[in-house]
């Protein structure tokens, strides 16, 4: 391994108060984070952003597949609604 090593921060928020909640009045809102500093080698610090990168892109395509069923729904229906419309 290559002896030079990196500093990988992470930032990960571990708390928040949500709107709407009986202690979310402005002095009592608040988020959380803390901030892990990582001691990696090169070669774990290049096999870690690939795996952020395959959730980033895990949730893109999930997000893309989502949307394309809904419009696939909306076109089905109306095809459906025009179809019954045509009959007598």
């Amino acid at each position: 391994m290559d002896p030079t090593r990196y500093i990988v921060r992470t930032k990960t928020e571990v708390g928040s108060v949500k709107p709407g909640d009986s202690t979310s009045s402005p002095e009592n809102q608040f988020q959380l984070f803390y901030e892990l500093n990582l001691f990696v080698y090169e070669k774990e610090a290049k096999a870690m952003l690939k795996i952020e990168n395959l959730r980033v892109l895990k949730h893109i395509l999930k997000a893309n597949e989502e949307r394309s069923e809904g419009r696939c729904q909306e076109k089905d229906g109306a095809s459906s609604r025009v179809g019954k419309l045509d009959q007598p």
